[in-house]
């Protein structure tokens, strides 16, 4: 009997200064990481676990393709960049800090990191339906990919949106957070 078995080594961009001075930056705002990012994904690219990676899959945003590059350069693997894993279009709270989030959009605030609500989205942006709904396309197509070690490179929104749909908890992944996830034969297990 044939059983599929696919790892797949999801991670979030190193950080950028809008994270450390606390700015949502969405799919707009397309700035490059800054140099606590750049030793993140050194550091990175240096784990054991994501070693086996044959490609990286990456979003066309600086701050994932940085944290791409640095990663691929060291394992030596090719990058493919594909459009759907550019962060969730944040609408009007794209460029407003966390601490004004909250205050003006607080019940959007106050589901977004839930599992329910899939259907709230900032004024102007994309629904959490919506991103989820690219990030399992992508995920269908990767799933009949020829490589069995696949690393993503992403952001926050998708990856945390993703995660929840397999049994994750919500959580805001970390700058060069790395989340290793197996699929096999139809099942899900993040690891």
């Amino acid at each position: 009997m044939f059983i599929m078995k696919k790892n797949f080594y999801l991670f979030r961009h190193g950080e950028t200064d809008f994270n450390r001075r606390g700015i949502i930056q969405g799919r707009k705002l397309d700035v490059g990481l800054n140099d606590i990012g750049r030793r993140q994904a050194e550091k990175l690219a240096e784990t054991t676990e994501i070693a086996d990676a044959e490609v990286i899959y990456s979003s066309p945003l600086k701050r994932a393709l940085e944290t791409t590059n640095i990663i691929a350069e060291r394992l030596k693997i090719p990058i493919v960049i594909m459009e759907d894993l550019t962060e969730g279009d944040l609408g009007i709270a794209e460029g407003v800090c966390f601490d004004d989030v909250y205050r003006y959009w607080p019940e959007i605030m106050k589901n977004w990191c839930s599992p329910e609500s899939m259907d709230i989205g900032f004024p102007g942006g994309e629904t959490k339906r919506q991103i989820l709904a690219r990030m399992q396309r992508i995920v269908r197509v990767l799933l009949a990919a020829k490589e069995t070690n696949i690393a993503i490179s992403s952001h926050s929104s998708v990856l945390r949106l993703f995660l929840v749909s397999v049994g994750g908890d919500g959580r805001k992944l970390p700058n060069a957070k790395l989340v290793h996830l197996v699929w096999h034969d139809g099942i899900w297990k993040i690891l």
